[in-house]
């Protein structure tokens, strides 16, 4: 009894919880850019670290071709929205071998949610005479709702998650533009802030050689962060960057971030 007065373990009858100490943290990550750029490579490497295999990918866009330098990894074609669900629901119950799972893209999860909330718009007989293409204030907001549970929903999984998202261009109101992820509406703002980690990605001319670059904080051209941790705001300029290069940058920023 006095132990658990001098170390509780609830208050106001809700479960308190210690800072994450462990010196392997559990990424989870939002990956955006432009098409081609290698985001589904990247995601991919994520097969050739022991801390972070086996992976399971969520393919919504029939990305299979370009996992083919990652063999291990093991895929499943998401095509309908309850796909997601399932998958969570049998991620969250244990009992697999899945230290990682990525979901690709929510750009493409987005659009599969909004078929799933027009078909039940249609299914109301009231509705009838609705297009099933325009969808409503309401379904906007439903789809807005869905798709942000559910990205909370995975990211709090004990594993490694990683989102991926395409890229668009956006025009703010003081005129300037600043790449997000492809994501309709209040989610474009939103979805960002959930992960710990969100990275903007894009190729660019490095001592006259391509090379895939990732920004990692927030500048007045890309939306991007690292929470909990200290990183370089570019990385790819002299590595290729990989799904280990990012863990070992996070674990030891981290690290030398807490100290």
């Amino acid at each position: 009894m006095l132990n658990d007065v001098l170390t509780p373990t609830s208050f106001a009858g809700l479960k308190i919880e210690r800072p994450d100490t462990e010196a392997i943290s559990k990424l989870n990550m939002l990956i955006y850019g432009e098409a081609g750029v290698g985001k589904t490579w990247l995601a991919g490497s994520a097969s050739s670290v022991p801390t972070m295999r086996n992976v399971l990918y969520l393919d919504a866009e029939a990305g299979k071709a370009t996992l083919r330098e990652h063999p291990d990894v093991e895929i499943i074609p998401a095509r309908r929205w309850d796909d997601y669900i399932s998958v969570y629901n049998a991620l969250r119950a244990g009992g697999h071998s899945y230290k990682t799972v990525v979901l690709d893209s929510l750009s493409e999860i987005a659009e599969q949610c909004k078929d799933q909330v027009m078909t039940e718009m249609k299914a109301d007989p009231e509705n009838e005479s609705r297009d099933a293409d325009i969808p409503s204030i309401r379904e906007w907001g439903k789809l807005q709702v869905r798709m942000t549970r559910l990205i909370r929903l995975y990211r709090d999984l004990p594993m490694h998650v990683i989102f991926i998202a395409h890229a668009e261009r956006v025009q703010l109101k003081t005129g300037k533009h600043k790449w997000m992820p492809l994501l309709n509406g209040k989610m474009q703002m939103k979805v960002p802030q959930i992960p710990d980690i969100v990275f903007f990605m894009y190729n660019q001319e490095v001592n006259g050689e391509q090379r895939r670059l990732m920004l990692t904080s927030q500048t007045d051209i890309a939306v991007a962060k690292v929470r909990g941790a200290a990183m370089p705001q570019i990385i790819g300029a002299d590595e290729t960057v990989t799904m280990e290069t990012i863990l070992n940058y996070y674990n030891k920023n981290r690290s030398e971030k807490g100290n």
